[in-house]
């Protein structure tokens, strides 16, 4: 029966730091492609919707994205918020992966765990 809990349990864990995973790369993701679709927006705007030329719509619509990139990053304290969220989602996966390796433990070794806590 141990082996079987211990199967269910490194399943369980493998989802849980898949999800975290994901969820990580999503969010750097969208940090990254928001600024990309911006310029490609104002690009298809420039060259489709006015008529400009595509190579002079990236020359007017790059340091259109430059100037929003300044402006939030002017904005106070948001870039910090942002990166604080990205370090809170990390910590929190890794806390989680540790929790799941406590509970490994206690399941190989469930004398010892028993002692553990009538102790504290």
């Amino acid at each position: 029966m141990q082996h079987v809990e211990m199967t269910l349990l490194r399943l369980i864990q493998l989802l849980v730091t898949l999800f975290f995973t994901f969820i990580v790369l999503v969010y750097i993701g969208g940090v990254v492609i928001i600024p990309l679709a911006v310029l490609m927006t104002i690009i298809n705007f420039l060259d489709h919707g006015i008529g400009f030329n595509g190579i002079i719509a990236a020359i007017v619509a790059v340091p259109a994205v430059v100037w929003i990139g300044l402006t939030v990053y002017r904005i106070p304290n948001l870039v910090l918020t942002l990166l604080d969220t990205g370090t809170s989602l990390i910590k929190l996966g890794a806390k989680n992966f540790r929790q799941f390796d406590s509970i490994a433990h206690k399941i190989k070794n469930p004398e010892q765990s028993i002692e553990t806590s009538a102790t504290q």
